[in-house]
């Protein structure tokens, strides 16, 4: 499946009836298109600025964009009409480009809340319908990860000193932290969001009980290193793309969770 132009970013709708692209050629547009076909649904111009990255809500709706200009922009893609739009960093700083390049975006189901996360430069929630701001109740370490839950109730946050933690999006208060024995690789909610799936660097993929904030079970039979996780739609299935060291392509191991 070949791509029309080449580019850099290549974001994925969460109903999975969506892709977001770039076109690397111009920098200056994004391409909404049906997946799988790829089918070309509109164009939205990027504001002049590279983008360094993106999230689509589930709907495919609404894009919030970090950019190389120090934005972070939400749009709403049927209309072109931009919902947001905030400074992280002037685009002439010399460590904008850094700061640009690690800043993670989340946006809930619904496409009313947007969460920020900047190294130097805010963690914050935003009311995307009264343009509320709220910080984030993280520490100073680097975000690494952020997904909200399918309720839109809860938004992991997972940071690089190996803490995860649960924030209540109408509050913005913190609900509960768990601490991996290793930085965080990647993690997903279940669609009921009482699971809490994490790979860690070099080790194990395990289960979490949102409710208790403890470990329940680990799976660590594969060799590698698991860079990618996702529930089944039901939740009863847990898939991991592992790297596996000296193969050239990776692996996919799908566990049971039935046993949570």
């Amino acid at each position: 499946m070949d791509l029309p132009a080449k580019g850099n970013l290549f974001v994925l709708s969460t109903d999975g009836l969506a892709l977001a692209t770039n076109d690397r050629d111009t920098d200056l547009k994004i391409v909404l298109r049906k997946f799988p076909s790829l089918e070309p649904l509109c164009t939205v111009p990027s504001r002049g600025a590279l983008l360094n990255t993106a999230v689509l809500s589930r709907d495919a709706l609404v894009l919030a964009t970090a950019c190389g200009d120090g934005f972070i922009r939400v749009i709403e893609l049927a209309t072109n009409r931009q919902i947001h739009e905030t400074q992280v960093i002037d685009a002439n700083h010399p460590s904008a480009k850094d700061t640009m390049c690690n800043v993670v975006l989340a946006l809930s189901h619904d496409a009313r809340t947007l969460a920020i996360g900047s190294v130097d430069h805010g963690r914050v929630l935003i009311d995307l319908m009264t343009l509320q701001v709220r910080p984030l109740p993280v520490d100073d370490r680097r975000i690494t990860h952020m997904e909200f839950s399918r309720d839109n109730r809860l938004l992991a946050v997972a940071s690089d000193n190996s803490t995860i933690r649960l924030v209540d999006r109408a509050s913005g208060d913190l609900v509960r932290m768990m601490r991996p024995p290793a930085p965080v690789k990647a993690m997903t909610l279940s669609p009921d969001a009482r699971t809490l799936a994490t790979a860690i660097a070099g080790g194990a993929v395990a289960l979490w009980h949102t409710a208790t904030g403890q470990q329940v079970v680990a799976f660590d039979n594969f060799p590698g290193e698991a860079i990618a996780i996702r529930f089944s739609h039901d939740g009863n299935a847990l898939a991991a793309v592992v790297d596996v060291p000296e193969q050239t392509t990776s692996e996919i191991h799908v566990w049971s969770t039935e046993t949570k």
